[in-house]
């Protein structure tokens, strides 16, 4: 968050806005599930965190929603003489986001930061009413207007959200024009209540939409063609917003802007407004102190703590997006932000990633607003010392005096990145043939870009079917629009050598896929899955045959634009631990081999053998060569880092073992947490798959959960054939309804893949890094230059209207490219080294910053629900608009120009941050901890306070817990405390959850705080319905210590005594035995309404569901009479909600729910009883009184109905056990003598789902063959995989 200086803000007071007295209290604020529907509750932006929920008129049935007022402090309501106000902060300007009922008009209930800022002791609970004067004023966004399609939006059905809205900030109507309509005929209101509009009239609708707003005063703005899709949660920029404050395309430092003439374009369309109010644009008055840094208390070796000061970019219109710190010769943001109030700085820290930070001195640090403008402190720090202080001869809002002082150069590490200086941008059309591939930083980069991958496999063409599967099915087109539609960007494509070299037919087919693949804009990594067709199981080829293979498919695709990488060898299954350096070097021959023809395609190297540390691996995933061996493959030739590492990834289906995520780590996760420095290339899992079912279903989201923690996003999944036979795809059996559960997994873990589009007229491709609509005439074109020791760019971007193609140029020397520019722009001209600085001036325009302003979105980590949280080392998230339009440059401080950086008018960057504890009245740890109880309601507040202050003090030795700052229903964290003398011996901590113990799903060793565990949510089951919780601490000899019924809120700060210490391991109290399962009729599933219910659409999520079932159906009934049971649609993976969408509409409250549920053995239904849900409000909880039985005895799981009465057999029943008996006894004599007659030969599925022979003799029948993965040749030899799988065999 960002506090800014109250006289710095700039209050628009409305024209007929006066401070009238009312009061004001607090409440627990809420963010993301307020009464107007508002997504996040913005902290790096306006409103900076501070909200309030209004009440009577103001609120006005959600008509009010977003109103804007300045709250004052006044005093103590009534005789309170504790209380008082804050000297320094009095006002807060806050935005009315949810409604408060008992409120009248001149009560306004605010959130905690808002009532922390303006009374003397933060929330204490001295002042818990105050009286306050109020007046409206304007709201301060500088962002355009966000519209959010509701779930479930159709041609048919459609409702929204509308955002951010300046001015006013309260919307009076809304109006939506089909494409090709000369009217508005659709109109929208809040008739459904008060978080979104529902929209009337006008059906179908036709696409592109435009859509019409009126504020309350009467003023109206128009987005043209602003809605492009009907997808529901999409987002939409509106591309103005009302005062005159808009994202324009291109800007000078300063201008007027008038609103009735006002344009702007935005990737979503056009814009105009139709107001006629005249402002200013958002720049003031910028501020002449110059950027001050200080090391804070807490810096040192292994944590980096800066305090700045001078840095408040509202003044200049803008925001701090990060601090990013430059290590390793890239930038990486800041891991957690505070305002640290008692200092009056902004504080910014970094986590140790395996450097140490005094090896980095000097230290250099960049600060980067939302504009995409960047303030570069070269070597600013020089010393570890905490109170250090930096003077620099930055501005906040003017850029760089002159002259800055030369300094070192940061230190740097190998392998760098390379030396070309590209584009980076969040979409940059490039010529089919400047595609330039590169693997480092672990992320896979495009011309210098980070790529976002979402592949798939694709198998047929190794087989003896010779070309995929599932086009007797469908076209080849089909499955690449499916893939498109789906989210995918690139497809993994078997082949073997057998193939490619048995006709040019053959190759020519391989070849249309590609072509096909292109066009669609997807990529394609060819990968030599065997030599033989079918023969996966053959282990390493040698090196002359694989480079023969490759030889074949690269002057067969060497001209296709959408090839990116070479898999090089499929599943080496043979390679033993000690011939890994062997195996390196046949790779790097491979690959040069490749790389010798021109190509750059990256070289793909997968995993060897199953010899794993930890748990045995699958096929393909063992990669500890690297830190075992001390050998990686060299990065250094034909242009550098182009090597990409490929693990396969199976669970018990495939490999028979179990998983755990110290597995993954050990046999390849390590490779990508910047702890092994000889590695930098990036990772994606080149197969993992599964058919989603019972336990696999666990398997899954742990690895998806697991990979989302380390970021490794980039994948290829296997497969999208159902005809796997151990896996299954991602299309069912009939190779077209899609598998719903996999492919939500995956769009958790890849929700913004890089998006393609191929212009096969000019050459162009053009790339939307973060994914979304690529509209190519608003994109900027980019030039790439290769810069000498010391070289000046020179960048104008042309009109954004206009694209070009990208050109690469080389020179020796200094390098200047200069692009045309619309006469209204101003020519940018900066230069800066690290040794020299030289300012150049444009002699006819004024030198300045060129700035856009963007909106900010928030960031959310860790839970369904928005959760904000903080000291995570991967909490920082980053969201970019798929357009660019302005570019800057600046120099690096090395040898090498920096990256040309560019951002987007709708560029979305944001720092999610939190408090720091130091600013929250709470108790402290460990030698005093004062705990003050207050008890608030809106209107009637009561206040209980001791007479005196209570000093909790805990025991220097006793084991107590703090709640960490990030806490809440949906993601539970805390510090363990006084557990110094045994933290080395500590296994894992655990919480009981319903009975089961349950380990923590994150860890952290944080500097001078303690050690943190969190626990993620799942199950539908929150952290609140846990209380209290019980701990218990496991160690490496498995003892215990149990902590029972500790935790009895989720206050942040909280402090949780024990009577417990490190000895206490060996007290051998009961208190350590794990407690029986908990009866799970003590908790009665429940149905909960999810955000966007209404007549026409409803969606639910079920909680206390046991974890070892799984949910197989979902019905509900409801009061119409017109309707029996109706099943659910559709099951959203991302929110644990089921869909209703179908029968006779309007449904009709009460609504009653059935559900099904399988412990893949048997299944249960249950029905309740009474009517559960009343209310389509978001939230709406009702129980259906009963549960789901103990699955440990399968109780109420049936497979057959219990027949009444007498329960002998009786005289039928023996008869039916007689005839069963002698025809299991006949049938056990057939296949004996079938199999004698077979000899032996016996076919078993693949994972291609083909039938291969194998050929067993007499003397190998201890042998247990292996489920083939991939096999569908007629025969195959007997090849032992893992022993402890089964085969499945078929006649």
């Amino acid at each position: 968050m960002y506090r800014i200086p109250f006289s710095a803000l700039l209050l628009v007071t409305l024209s007929n806005a006066q401070s009238l007295t009312g009061k004001a209290t607090y409440y627990g604020g809420n963010e993301n599930g307020n009464a107007c529907g508002y997504n996040d509750l913005e902290y790096a932006t306006f409103p900076f965190g501070y909200s309030a929920a209004c009440g009577s008129d103001v609120f006005n049935d959600g008509y009010g929603c977003g109103k804007c007022y300045k709250i004052t402090c006044i005093g103590p309501y009534g005789n309170n003489p504790g209380c008082s106000c804050d000297s320094s902060t009095p006002s807060v300007i806050v935005s009315c986001m949810d409604q408060c009922p008992e409120c009248a008009t001149s009560h306004f209930d605010l959130n905690p930061k808002a009532m922390e800022r303006i009374v003397g002791d933060g929330l204490a609970g001295t002042c818990g009413v105050i009286e306050t004067t109020y007046e409206r004023v304007s709201c301060d966004y500088t962002s355009n207007i966000k519209i959010r399609a509701k779930t479930g939006t159709s041609a048919y059905w459609y409702g929204l959200h509308i955002d951010d809205i300046a001015g006013n900030g309260a919307v009076s109507n809304v109006e939506i024009k089909s494409s090709g309509s000369s009217s508005y005929d659709t109109t929208c209101d809040k008739s459904q209540g008060p978080s979104f509009w529902i929209c009337n009239g006008g059906f179908p609708l036709s696409l592109p939409l435009s859509v019409r707003l009126t504020n309350d005063a009467g003023e109206q703005i128009t987005g043209n063609n602003v809605i492009t899709n009907l997808d529901g949660s999409a987002e939409f920029d509106f591309g103005s917003n009302f005062g005159g404050i808009s994202v324009p395309t291109t800007t000078s430092s300063t201008s007027t802007s008038t609103t009735s003439s006002t344009s702007s374009t935005s990737n979503t369309g056009s814009t105009s407004s139709t107001t006629s109010s005249t402002s200013t644009s958002s720049t003031s008055t910028p501020s002449y102190e110059y950027i001050e840094v200080e090391n804070h208390s807490a810096t040192s070796k292994y944590y980096l703590s800066v305090l700045f000061r001078n840095i408040e970019a509202s003044m200049c219109g803008e925001s701090i997006s990060s601090v990013q710190l430059y290590q390793n010769n890239a930038w990486r943001a800041n891991n957690q932000y505070y305002y640290e109030d008692d200092l009056n700085a902004h504080r910014f820290a970094w986590d140790h990633t395996g450097v140490d930070f005094d090896q980095m001195l000097p230290i250099s640090l960049k600060i980067v607003l939302n504009t995409a403008r960047e303030i570069t402190l070269w070597g600013v720090i020089t010393d570890m010392t905490p109170g250090s202080k930096f003077a620099t001869t930055e501005l906040i809002c003017d850029g760089t005096l002159p002259p800055t002082p030369a300094t070192p150069s940061p230190t740097t590490a190998n392998p760098t990145a390379p030396t070309t200086a590209y584009p980076t941008a969040e979409t940059i059309c490039i010529d089919e043939h400047a595609l330039d591939w590169r693997s480092y930083d672990h992320e896979i980069k495009l011309n210098g870009n980070r790529f976002n991958l979402k592949g798939l496999s694709w198998f047929g063409f190794e087989t003896g079917n010779n070309y995929v599967y599932g086009t007797d099915k469908h076209t080849v087109d089909w499955y690449l629009d499916w893939m498109v539609d789906n989210g995918f960007n690139a497809i993994r494509l078997p082949f073997s050598k057998a193939f490619i070299d048995e006709s040019q037919s053959n190759r020519n087919d391989y070849l249309e896929v590609v072509q096909k693949a292109g066009l669609k804009g997807l990529l394609v990594m060819p990968d030599l899955h065997s030599l033989a067709k079918g023969a996966y199981t053959e282990g390493l080829a040698s090196r002359a045959d694989m480079i023969s293979a490759w030889s074949t498919m690269t002057t067969l695709l060497k001209d296709e634009w959408n090839i990116m990488a070479a898999d090089l060898f499929n599943e080496p299954h043979d390679v033993s631990n000690n011939g890994w350096g062997a195996y390196i070097d046949d790779m790097e021959a491979v690959a040069d081999s490749i790389w010798a023809t021109g190509v750059n395609w990256l070289a793909v190297v997968e995993g060897t053998n199953w010899q794993c540390s930890v748990i045995n691996c699958a096929w393909g995933e063992n990669l500890q060569g690297v830190k075992d061996q001390g050998v990686t493959f060299d990065n250094t030739n034909y242009g550098a880092n182009r090597l990409l590492w490929s693990p396969h990834v199976y669970g018990a289906d495939v490999t028979g073992n179990s998983y755990s995520e110290a597995g993954w780590y050990a046999h390849w996760g390590y490779l990508h947490d910047g702890q092994t420095t000889s590695n930098q290339a990036a990772q994606a899992i080149g197969e993992f798959g599964t058919r989603y079912t019972g336990g696999m279903v666990n398997w899954l989201d742990d690895l998806v959960d697991y990979l989302i923690q380390i970021d490794q996003r980039n994948t290829f999944f296997w497969c999208l054939n159902p005809n796997s036979g151990d896996t299954g795809g991602l299309l069912k059996d009939d190779w077209t309804t899609p598998e719903t559960g996999k492919l939500g997994q995956l769009d958790k873990l890849q929700p913004d893949p890089s998006t393609i589009t191929y212009d096969s007229t000019n050459g162009r491709v053009c790339v939307a890094f973060e994914g979304g609509v690529i509209s190519t005439s608003s994109t900027t074109s980019t030039t790439t230059t290769n810069p000498p020791t010391t070289t000046t760019t020179t960048t104008t971007t042309k009109a954004p209207t206009t694209s070009t193609t990208t050109t690469t140029t080389k020179a020796p020397t200094t390098t200047t490219t200069t692009t045309k520019a619309p006469t209204t722009s101003t020519t940018t001209t900066t230069t800066q080294a690290p040794t020299t600085t030289t300012t150049s001036k444009a002699p006819t325009t004024t030198t300045s910053t060129t700035t856009t302003k963007a909106p900010t979105t928030t960031t959310t980590t860790q839970a369904p629900t928005t959760t904000t949280t903080t000291e995570a080392p991967t909490t920082t998230t980053t969201t970019k608009a798929p357009t660019t339009s302005t570019t800057t440059s600046t120099k690096a401080p090395t040898t090498t120009t920096t990256t040309t950086t560019t951002k987007a008018p709708t560029t979305t960057t944001t720092t999610t941050t939190t408090k720091a504890p130091t600013t929250t009245t709470t108790t402290k740890a460990p030698t005093t901890t004062t705990t003050t109880t207050t008890t608030k309601a809106p209107t009637t507040t009561t206040t209980t306070k001791p007479p005196t202050t209570t000093t909790t003090r805990v025991s220097s030795d006793k084991i107590y817990v703090v709640n960490a700052e990030s806490t809440q229903a949906y993601y539970f964290t805390f510090i363990l405390k006084n557990i110094d003398d045994c933290s080395e011996n500590i296994d894992q901590v655990q919480i009981n959850k319903r009975g089961e113990w349950v380990d923590a799903d994150q860890s952290y060793v944080e500097e001078g705080r303690g050690n943190r565990y969190a626990w993620l949510y799942k199950n539908n089951i929150r952290f609140d319905q846990l209380l209290p919780v019980s701990v218990r601490i496991v160690f490496n000899n498995e003892k215990t210590i149990t902590i029972s019924q500790l935790i009895d809120n989720l206050t942040p700060y909280y402090v949780f005594t024990s009577d417990k210490t490190c000895s206490s391991i060996d007290d051998g109290s009961s208190d350590n035995n794990t407690p029986s399962p908990v009866d799970m009729n003590t908790y009665p599933v429940e149905v909960e309404t999810c955000e966007g219910s209404n007549p026409w659409y409803y969606t639910a999520k079920l909680i206390n569901i046991p974890s070892s079932i799984t949910v197989t159906k979902v019905e509900m009934k409801d009061s119409s009479g017109n309707n029996d049971w109706i099943e659910s649609t559709q099951y959203q993976q991302w929110s644990g909600c089921y869909v209703f969408d179908q029968g006779n509409r309007p449904y009709e409250l009460p609504l009653s729910f059935r559900v099904t549920a399988s412990d893949g053995d048997n299944t249960q239904t249950i029905t309740a009883s009474d009517p559960v849900i009343t209310s389509y409000a978001q939230g709406e909880t009702g129980s259906m009184s009963t549960s789901f039985d103990d699955l440990q005895t399968a109780s109420g799981f049936e497979a057959d109905e219990e027949s009444s009465g007498d329960s002998s057999p009786g005289l039928i029943g023996i008869i039916l056990i007689v005839v069963a008996s002698l025809s299991l006894i006949a049938i056990i004599i057939g296949i004996t003598c079938y199999l004698k007659k077979r000899d032996n030969n016996k076919a078993y599925h693949n994972k291609d789902g083909a039938l291969d022979t194998i050929t067993l003799n007499n003397n190998d029948s201890n042998i247990t063959p292996i489920v083939d993965e991939e096999s569908s040749s007629p025969e195959v030899a007997m090849a032992t995989r893992q022993t402890n799988i089964v085969p499945q065999y078929e006649e």
